[in-house]
């Protein structure tokens, strides 16, 4: 039984990668690219791309279905972040599990880019207009024999700039394993694996960004650490982006200036690293990451400072868990990123009757 269940798991794997190698395009080249943006708190301070993390964190299955699980059941979540120039974006995700083997999932987030001002071709204002998207996920975790977990999404995307919107349906598929002691955890995924639907411009259909992802995270038994690790966009090898610009600069005597990446270079690209630090039982926590393609993408040529590190905090009492994280995407500035998870299975405890009377308070 379990191998029929994993052969059909696998077999949609190949589904996806086949179908994805034909939406296999990065940079600016497909359409609501905004999907993967970190706005939950955990995986912003953990380098912005985590996939691997077994938690209790219903922000974490946007970006991964198979994470749903058992201490997710009747947990909610709220966060918000302010990126640049204004741009706000915000999620709810809520978890609901039937039983110890299903396991549903919803989210819904935004991202508002603000006003901008309409011209016409000969330079007339025509307005003030907005730009929003959306994202709705509904997905569902089955466990696969004892070790397995295996994920599914469906996401829903709506955008909408001035007059023009655009519809889009993308699905999410992951295989999930978990050890024995629950301290090692593996996954692999494939993402947006879909079609736009509605376009904004008739003339032209942009494909969703589908991508494939690795990672992995421990966790020691007498320590309260925990690491872990990424390995994202799989589909295309060489992540490099060469500014047009830049590799026409010459020096005084016409040798170009610019120095194509090296080897080890495009491999780093693909990584993402990060580690936590759990004391009291995870009451209080503290994160770090370090994004090598954020690093090595939005440094300034002169300097580049703390680009690509992320850290974050965190605190849990009782039925809360309050997050926030801080990125430094570049020298212009470093978003914040705020989550507040709530358990709303717990409740507060009654408060017990005495027969004692009250003691009369001095005044």
């Amino acid at each position: 039984m379990v191998g029929a269940r994993l052969a059909k798991v696998l077999s949609l794997w190949l589904f996806a990668f086949f179908v994805g190698k034909l939406y296999a395009q990065l940079g600016g080249s497909a359409v609501f690219m905004e999907s993967f943006l970190p706005v939950s708190a955990r995986m912003e301070a953990l380098g912005g791309r985590v996939n691997a993390l077994w938690e209790k964190d219903p922000s974490l299955v946007w970006h991964n279905p198979a994470l749903s699980n058992g201490a997710m059941h009747r947990r909610a979540s709220l966060s918000f972040s302010g990126f640049f120039a204004g741009i706000l974006a915000g999620q709810s995700a809520y978890n609901h599990s039937l039983d110890s083997a299903w396991h549903l999932h919803a989210s819904l987030r935004f991202l508002n880019y603000g006003k901008f001002e309409g011209y016409d071709e000969l330079g007339n204002f025509t307005g003030a207009f907005g730009v929003v998207s959306y994202g709705l996920n509904l997905s569902a975790a089955h466990s696969v024999g004892q070790r397995l977990q295996a994920g599914m999404g469906l996401k829903i995307y709506y955008g909408q700039a001035a007059a023009l919107t655009s519809w889009a349906l993308g699905m999410d598929m992951a295989l999930l394993y978990l050890s024995a002691d629950r301290l090692f955890t593996f996954t692999i995924q494939a993402c947006d694996v879909g079609a736009q639907l509605k376009t904004f411009d008739r003339a032209h259909r942009e494909p969703l960004p589908f991508r494939i992802h690795a990672g992995a995270s421990v966790r020691f038994p007498r320590v309260p650490l925990r690491l872990h690790t990424m390995i994202h966009n799989l589909q295309k090898p060489d992540l490099t982006y060469t500014d047009p610009l830049l590799a026409a600069e010459t020096d005084i005597s016409g040798q170009p200036v610019y120095r194509p990446p090296t080897l080890a270079n495009k491999i780093l690209r693909h990584f993402v690293v990060g580690a936590e630090l759990l004391p009291l039982k995870g009451g209080l926590q503290m994160r770090v990451g370090y994004n090598f393609q954020r690093r090595f993408e939005m440094k300034a040529r002169s300097r580049g400072a703390l680009v690509g590190i992320t850290w974050g905090l965190g605190v849990r009492a009782y039925r809360f868990e309050l997050l926030y994280a801080r990125g430094a995407y570049h020298l212009a500035g470093s978003p914040n990123t705020f989550t507040l998870n709530v358990d709303l299975d717990k409740r507060p405890p009654k408060a017990q009757k005495s027969s004692n009377p009250t003691p009369m308070r001095r005044h």
